[in-house]
């Protein structure tokens, strides 16, 4: 696992060119993968 490369949410939606909203939406629906990290 130490090659994993991560990204924030708002770092692929730039990438995408869509909103931080959509991207949200996305991850709500099951569409994209998504973890929070530092939350424990």
């Amino acid at each position: 696992m130490p090659d994993d490369q991560y990204q924030t949410v708002k770092e692929v939606a730039d990438r995408l060119q869509v909103g931080e909203a959509t991207m949200r939406g996305w991850i709500k629906a099951g569409g994209l993968r998504a973890i929070e990290v530092g939350k424990g």
